[in-house]
């Protein structure tokens, strides 16, 4: 890939040369394939590996301990079952990127989470999403239908793939 020389980085003398790319550029368009490579890469040198039925999910058992981190563009959500696990991790990714931590996970893509620590328990919805959304298309006032599964269903363990156990 070539492009013009940016402006300031002119090379004197030389004003219709151009510059040989060796590294991808935000905004190009295989910037977010060479970042999800680099991210992929370092993931698999630390012994993660990324689910087949979604590449952008990478898991490890570390010591019997499912550990899982979904990622999406330049975000890593890291679960763990317990906080050493998760610091480690953190400290692994500071170590190769430039990164911050932007503390516990309150939203992501619409989804609320919430979270009771002392009942082991996680609520993630999407009131808020699929209120804005009804909004915009004027069908506020519009009748529910049930849904597959009863709202106070509690998800365990046993609900996990065997696989992933």
């Amino acid at each position: 890939m070539f492009m013009e020389q940016a402006e300031g980085f002119e090379v004197p003398d030389c004003e219709d040369c151009v510059c040989h790319l060796l590294r991808s550029l935000y905004g190009q368009k295989q910037a977010p394939h060479v970042w999800f490579e680099l991210l992929k890469s370092v993931l698999e040198e630390q012994g993660f590996t990324l689910l087949r039925s979604e590449a952008c999910v990478a898991i490890k058992v570390i010591d019997g301990q499912l550990v899982f981190i979904p990622l999406y563009v330049d975000e890593l959500i890291l679960f763990a079952p317990n906080m050493k696990l998760i610091k480690d991790m953190k400290k692994m990714f500071f170590k190769k990127f430039e990164m911050k931590d932007l503390g516990e996970l309150h939203s992501i893509l619409g989804w609320e989470i919430t979270r009771n620590r002392s009942e082991r328990t996680i609520f993630i919805s999407q009131r808020k999403h699929a209120t804005s959304v009804l909004e915009r298309f004027g069908m506020e006032n519009c009748n529910g239908c049930k849904t597959p599964r009863p709202a106070d269903m509690k998800l365990t363990k046993k609900h996990v793939c065997c696989r992933c156990r």
